[in-house]
């Protein structure tokens, strides 16, 4: 089995301690560490030095990143001398890479180059070249690559179930997880370089799915098999986010859902499948949503219900079936927001605020506030206020 040490970019920080990032316990390959460490603001060719104590192997990279590996400890992993000065290195997952080998105390540096798809890797992937640090530049020079192995995207990773949580930050990740039908913990898309992914076997996530900070991610198709999320579903600062319907399979939502500026999201209507909400919903943020539509079948929010600076949103018919909120009803700061609907709701458990929606008549806010209260009530204060007093009602 490899052992190693991440640095803090491959990190998330939960609760104030850190995790790690894919809870890898029986598959990890020491070189795979490296391409994830790419991931982190480095260049992908990356020189790394390597240096060997007996049957242990150290490896550090210029950001501080460092991974180590025994070779007595061979339960997932073996390493078999090839007696022409190098070594190989195979594992269950079906990695193979090869390595020079070198004196107590040498010096060893890998370097790490995009592999485009072809004869090599049908789907593209990293080419792992190493060697003996010859001239003791610091530098792998072309001369002194002793060793050439190839990490290919769609062969690497595991499959089934992994126990633990996971991180995507990069197409590596991607390829790691690709295999996998379930995560028992959270799975945190946040990769600001990635433009797609696919995780094709992933049904379900045990944890809170988290999308966030992804720059040039325009869907969730890539997790159009996802049927159960666990925990939270938070969609949060994705600017060229433009739809949701890779996840139309999912019903419901055990914790909170949160689509929180999303700048070109302008319909969410892969959330139609979901008929209820444990915790609360937030709808905050998204300047080009045009409707909520994709919220038609939702029946239950148990905590609050927030839909708030969304500067496109004109209507909110899209909640037509909703009959309870658990918490708060919260309308605000929507600028060309004409109409409600939700003629189907009869109880707000907290509060009732419907204000500063400069284009929503005020009879409207009053007229859903009647309708709530003749039904089964509103459980705190009402405030409707800085809404259109002069706009008229059917």
């Amino acid at each position: 089995m490899l052992h190693t040490l991440w640095s803090d970019c491959s990190d998330r920080i939960a609760d104030g301690e850190n995790e790690m990032s894919f809870g890898f316990r029986k598959h990890v390959v020491l070189f795979l560490f490296f391409l994830a460490a790419s991931g982190c603001g480095k260049a992908r060719d990356t020189s790394c030095t390597v240096e060997k104590t007996g049957d242990t192997t150290i490896m550090t990279c210029p950001d501080g990143t460092s991974a180590t590996f025994t070779e007595t400890n061979q339960e997932y992993c073996s390493v078999t001398d090839n007696g022409d000065g190098t070594k190989t290195i195979e594992c269950t997952d079906g990695t193979n890479l090869v390595i020079p080998d070198e004196d107590d105390g040498g010096r060893v540096l890998v370097r790490l180059v995009e592999e485009p798809p072809g004869e090599n890797c049908p789907r593209g992937g990293t080419v792992v070249e190493s060697g003996m640090d010859a001239d003791g530049d610091g530098v792998l020079d072309d001369d002194e690559v002793a060793g050439i192995s190839y990490v290919c995207d769609g062969t690497i990773g595991g499959s089934g179930v992994l126990e633990g949580s996971a991180v995507i930050r990069n197409a590596l990740d991607v390829a790691i997880l690709s295999g996998y039908t379930e995560i028992t913990e959270d799975l945190v898309i946040a990769a600001p370089g990635l433009s797609d992914f696919d995780l094709p076997a992933l049904s379900r996530v045990g944890g809170n799915l988290e999308i966030l900070d992804n720059d040039v991610l325009g869907n969730l198709d890539g997790l159009s098999n996802i049927e159960d999320v666990g925990g939270d579903l938070w969609i949060d600062g994705n600017p060229a986010m433009t739809d949701l319907l890779g996840l139309s399979n999912l019903t419901s939502i055990p914790g909170k859902l949160m689509v929180t500026d999303n700048d070109s999201l302008d319909h969410i209507d892969g959330l139609s499948g979901i008929s209820t909400v444990s915790g609360w919903l937030f709808v905050i943020g998204n300047r080009a949503l045009l409707d909520v539509e994709g919220l038609s079948n939702l029946i239950r929010v148990d905590g609050d219900l927030v839909v708030e600076s969304n500067f496109s949103l004109e209507n909110l018919e899209g909640l037509s079936a909703l009959t309870f909120v658990g918490g708060k009803l919260w309308f605000a700061g929507n600028y060309v927001l004409e109409s409600l609907g939700l003629d189907s709701l009869g109880r707000v458990d907290g509060s009732f605020w419907i204000w500063l929606n400069p284009d929503l008549p005020t009879c409207e806010a009053e007229r859903l506030r009647d309708q709530v209260l003749e039904a089964d009530g509103i459980g705190g204060g009402v405030v409707i206020t800085d809404n259109d007093d002069t706009g008229t009602c059917d």
